[in-house]
């Protein structure tokens, strides 16, 4: 397909079909067959004869309207996508589950990369980990969670809602069988495709979602999404943060999201797989000269009241039995007040802030 443009807007070319014939308008006296394209404010020059004119700047506008839609249908895969793309050098990298996506305040940690992402298992943050170095040799992997996340297993679980996030981040990352992990059965992906004989609507798709990143500093939280807007919301009042609301809603919330986590206890299959996968994963830091972290986020008073107290002493079990380097910040042994909470058992930005200060101010 021969495809007219200015020589000004040469910039086309990467939201065209690969196979695209381009030729410059101002190189020929006559522009006589194939498609020209100019934008929808600009004069026809007079050179032009028997072309179809199409309006870039229209078309551009719909496919960065469709590339928003998807962004918000399946945010959580184009933002990890974007992290594991994205061209800036770095030399942490931090995996783990919505814990050390809250957790971390990553306008303090500039060379720092955050793949954490709600309900990421340990299997998930290591197969990203590896991911990761494949295209940077970072130095400092740091994986989060709270105590009884070494009993967590996506693919294992039954929640349709957290088995779509093997079905539409994690099986899209990565091929076949290790996308799946334990996973026999996950729901259908359902997905609209929108073809184009002149544009690669993915990879434009893809321009447009990364230039979405870019001017949102490059991070999961902006001004457009925020900690805020994404509170596991379990108490009146649509805009009551967690220190204003009534205690005995605090005490209701956190006991509920406590013994939601409590019943994880019995799947000892899986804290035995999480172990291996942890020993797998230290060896391999090990290996590779990566120091490892490993950070347990604080909970409110709440919640910490109805937690099950036998995790705390299966994670304590598990980080002395490691036969690797590892250094473990507990930060459930540092108070944390309502303040710093954005719901019973996520921080807000005050708690990142504060937690990533303390890290920071051991000389990390």
């Amino acid at each position: 397909m021969k495809i007219w443009i200015h020589k000004q807007d040469d910039y086309l070319r990467k939201f065209l079909q690969p196979d695209t014939e381009i030729q410059y308008i101002e190189d020929y006296a006559i522009v006589d067959n194939g498609i020209v394209m100019l934008r929808s404010d600009e004069e026809i020059p007079a050179s032009i004869q028997n072309c179809l004119i199409i309006h870039y700047d229209k078309d551009l506008a719909s496919i960065r309207q469709l590339a928003l839609q998807k962004l918000d249908q399946n945010y959580d895969y184009y933002e990890l996508d974007y992290q594991l793309n994205r061209d800036q050098k770095f030399d942490t990298c931090i995996v783990g589950s919505s814990y050390a996506l809250f957790g971390f305040d990553m306008k303090l940690l500039p060379t720092w990369r955050n793949l954490a992402l709600g309900s990421q298992d340990i299997y998930y943050s290591y197969q990203l980990a590896r991911k990761l170095y494949e295209k940077c040799k970072y130095r400092r992997l740091f994986w989060g969670g709270h105590y009884y996340t070494v009993y967590s297993d996506l693919s294992r679980g039954k929640n349709q809602s957290e088995l779509l996030n093997i079905t539409y981040i994690y099986s899209k990352i990565f091929p076949n069988s290790l996308g799946m992990h334990n996973a026999l059965l996950i729901p259908k992906r359902e997905e609209e495709k929108s073809l184009s004989a002149l544009y690669d609507i993915g990879k434009s798709v893809k321009i447009f979602i990364k230039d979405y990143f870019d001017e949102n500093g490059g991070s999961y939280w902006h001004q457009q999404r925020s900690r805020f807007f994404c509170r596991m919301k379990l108490w009146s009042g649509e805009e009551t943060t967690w220190l204003d609301a009534a205690e005995y809603e605090k005490i209701k919330a956190g006991k509920y999201r406590a013994e939601l986590h409590n019943k994880s206890i019995r799947y000892v299959q899986s804290l035995e797989e999480n172990i291996g996968i942890l020993n797998e994963m230290g060896n391999w830091c090990l290996k590779n000269n990566i120091e490892l972290y490993i950070v347990n986020f604080p909970v409110s008073k709440y919640y910490h009241r109805a937690e099950n107290k036998a995790f705390r002493e299966i994670f304590y079990d598990i980080i002395k039995s490691f036969t690797f380097p590892a250094v473990l910040f507990d930060f459930q042994e540092i108070e944390f007040g309502d303040e710093c909470f954005n719901d019973p058992d996520h921080l807000n930005d005050t708690g990142a802030k504060r937690l990533t200060e303390v890290l920071l101010g051991k000389g990390l």
